[in-house]
């Protein structure tokens, strides 16, 4: 996706919103590696089901904007990303409320972030010897899915940029909802 969405890279927001989000990959880490893994999966359902609750509610985050926020979100979003590999939902809240961001920018600046954070979790997982031979195969198992449901969903993208975006955002928040109650009651 990178390369379809380089043109229309926000280097400059990048640039400050996407550091503090790398910042916040080792404690996301730490926080993985020092709680029990059935408390991670509880404590991340229950966020899914807020964040997609309060953004199907409409709700968006109307306070100050600055450095400390951008910090705040940042560091939110790459303890996430590398303890449940879903480090959107603070970026997502943050970005939401920003004035006159496009959808185009909104996803260029997303694909962006993931490049970064889940090289730089890669790199964490290597390092430390986390990865094993049943995890390569977990990845090889899920990566044809991962593949169309990329494609399906930059399908999706280029349909809702023609006045579909409400529909399909709010799909895709009661996926994420109802994955968050399964995960929740598993």
């Amino acid at each position: 996706m990178l390369p379809g969405v380089w043109r229309d890279i926000d280097w400059r927001y990048v640039f400050r919103m996407v550091p503090a989000a790398l910042a916040g990959v080792p404690l996301g880490w730490l926080f993985l590696n020092a709680i029990d893994p059935d408390m991670v999966r509880r404590v991340v359902a229950i966020l899914v089901i807020l964040l997609a609750s309060l953004l199907l509610a409409g709700w968006t985050y109307r306070g100050t904007r600055g450095k400390w926020q951008e910090l705040t979100a940042g560091v939110c979003s790459g303890s996430l990303t590398a303890m449940a590999g879903m480090g959107g939902p603070p970026f997502i809240l943050y970005m939401l409320s920003a004035p006159n961001y496009s959808p185009v920018a909104f996803r260029t600046f997303f694909v962006v972030f993931f490049v970064f954070s889940q090289v730089l979790v890669l790199g964490v997982i290597l390092s430390t010897g986390a990865f094993s031979v049943d995890q390569l195969v977990y990845v090889g198992t899920l990566l044809p899915v991962h593949i169309l449901a990329t494609v399906l969903g930059s399908y999706l993208f280029m349909r809702a940029l023609r006045g579909k975006a409400e529909r399909i955002k709010r799909i895709c928040l009661i996926i994420l909802l109802a994955i968050g109650v399964v995960v929740l009651l598993a």
